[in-house]
């Protein structure tokens, strides 16, 4: 059927949609098969301008010294953490913030702290982990009404 349609149409009708399917051809071969082609080629080639980037970087970095921030070993922890967590919260003016410390072994404590000044909370945690090395395991920061001030939930435990 298709067959004697196109024998049926004239020379230049025939010229025309010859032509038209071939441009058709070309633009649907250009979409589906050389366009990812030549786009994962660029892909290929940023990537691998970004690796070249990072080895100069790292070449750059090993030459550098090491600075070494905390030479001198922890303070042994002789107590429990939760002395410890009782202790330490009022030199930094935590007092009043510590809701809640709740122990889940001898070496780990979850606290709860409201309108907690954000600044002194993280210098106390900075405190505990340079002088004793108690590690951080996890922490969650809310905003509260009044600029500064946080509730937070944290695990902290001894250093291993």
């Amino acid at each position: 059927m298709i067959k004697y349609w196109f024998l049926s149409l004239n020379k230049r009708e025939k010229v025309i949609l010859i032509f038209g399917l071939s441009l058709s051809l070309v633009i649907i071969s250009w979409f589906i098969i050389l366009k990812p082609i030549k786009d994962k080629i660029t892909e290929s080639n940023i990537s691998i301008e970004n690796n070249y980037s990072t080895i100069v970087l790292l070449n750059k970095l090993q030459d550098l010294p090491i600075i070494e921030i905390n030479k001198e070993p922890f303070e042994q922890i002789n107590q429990s953490l939760v002395l410890l967590v009782d202790e330490t919260h009022r030199l930094y003016n935590l007092d009043g913030t510590l809701i809640r410390n709740q122990p889940e072994s001898d070496d780990r404590i979850r606290l709860t702290f409201e309108n907690a000044p954000f600044n002194f909370l993280i210098s106390w945690l900075f405190y505990l982990n340079d002088r004793y090395g108690v590690i951080i395991e996890s922490i969650t920061l809310d905003n509260n009404q009044q600029d500064g001030l946080v509730n937070s939930n944290l695990l902290i435990s001894k250093p291993y």
